[in-house]
């Protein structure tokens, strides 16, 4: 026979109170789970660091899939480091005055070279945008120098001068960091950044000559 002790009224109140406690203890161990699984709770780095989502208006922003049925929208926020004036050569002439009293030459450009931003990361189109936003409104996407432009110098006697034709540019570099924005446009993750350089042309081309 069973001791009556083991099997009084407090015995039972007690193993109900354990399994009552079992039960709450397994319950909050399963309402923990499914806060952890909750969607959108544990987004921060799924995509690359969190960062402040960019303002600047010349980013273009295109739709991507960033993971299996999820799209966000991709953009590239461009930022230049550096940007030195120069001219190019396209074609070049030269005259030899030997004679005693001076002469005039007439230079003719006869060939033609093309220039064009170009980038590894983006679109050479966002980058000469905010080129001409942060640089000067004189750059373009490309430009092709012309052929058969005139210029007349004087040459002074026994002396020689250079003349070359081309085109004004810019020396740029700059960065490009790659960005993933959510669609509801509220959250922003960091892809990645990347350092690189190009030759943004000028408006202005032309004819410059220097003594010989």
């Amino acid at each position: 026979m069973p001791d009556r002790a083991d099997s009084g009224p407090g015995v039972r109140r007690r193993g109900w109170r354990a399994r009552v406690t079992g039960l709450v203890m397994t319950v909050a161990m399963m309402s923990g789970a499914a806060v952890l699984a909750v969607p959108g709770s544990a987004q921060a780095g799924v995509f690359g660091p969190d960062i402040a989502c960019p303002t600047d208006p010349s980013i273009v922003w295109t739709t991507t899939v960033a993971a299996r049925n999820t799209v966000v929208y991709q953009g590239h926020l461009f930022t230049v480091t550096s940007a030195n004036r120069t001219f190019i050569a396209s074609d070049g002439r030269t005259v030899d005055n030997g004679l005693s009293s001076p002469i005039t030459a007439t230079f003719t450009s006869q060939q033609s070279r093309t220039y064009t931003v170009i980038t590894k990361v983006g679109t050479s189109a966002e980058l000469t945008s905010k080129l001409q936003a942060t640089v000067s409104v004189d750059i373009q996407y490309s430009r092709t120098t012309a052929i058969g432009v005139n210029a007349q110098v004087t040459v002074p006697a026994y002396s020689r001068v250079l003349g070359l034709y081309g085109v004004e540019v810019y020396d740029v570099a700059y960065t490009a960091q790659r960005v993933w924005m959510n669609l509801a446009r509220s959250k922003c993750w960091d892809r990645g950044t990347q350092s690189d350089t190009t030759s943004a042309p000028t408006l202005v081309e032309g004819w410059r000559f220097t003594a010989g």
